[in-house]
C-alpha cells in the first residue's frame, strides 16, 4: 500500500536539442518548433510517466522539481545545442511540460 508518495522531476533541460519539448510548441514569436526524434521519444516517455502517476495520484503528497528545468544560455557550448535560445521560450516549454503533471497531482505541494 502506498502512502505519502513524493515525486521528483529533474533534468528536463527544456530549450536543449536533447531536452523536453512539448509537441506543437510555438515560440514567443509564433514560430512552430517541431520535436526532433529524440524529443519525440522523450515526450513518449513523459506520457508513460504521467500514466503511472495517474495510477497513484491519490497518494502523491508532494512534487519536487530538482533542477535543470531549463537549459539556459549554454555558455560552454555557445548555444550550439539550443532548440530554444530565448529563455522565455524555455520557461514556457517547462510550463507546458509540467501542466499535465500539475493537473494530475491535484493538491500535492510543489517544491523547487
Amino acid at each position: 500500500m502506498l502512502n505519502n508518495c513524493v515525486l521528483v522531476v529533474s533534468d528536463l533541460h527544456c530549450g536543449s536539442i536533447f531536452g523536453m519539448l512539448p509537441p506543437n510548441f510555438e515560440t514567443s514569436e509564433g514560430v512552430p518548433k517541431p520535436q526532433n526524434p529524440a524529443q519525440k521519444y522523450l515526450w513518449e516517455c513523459w506520457e508513460h510517466y504521467l500514466e503511472r502517476v495517474e495510477e497513484i495520484k491519490s497518494h502523491v503528497t508532494a512534487v519536487v522539481l530538482n533542477g535543470d528545468l531549463v537549459d539556459g544560455a549554454q555558455q560552454a557550448q555557445r548555444g550550439s545545442e539550443l532548440a530554444l535560445p530565448i529563455l522565455f521560450d524555455q520557461s514556457q516549454a517547462v510550463i507546458e511540460t509540467l501542466r499535465p503533471l500539475f493537473l494530475i497531482t491535484g493538491r500535492a505541494k510543489w517544491y523547487s
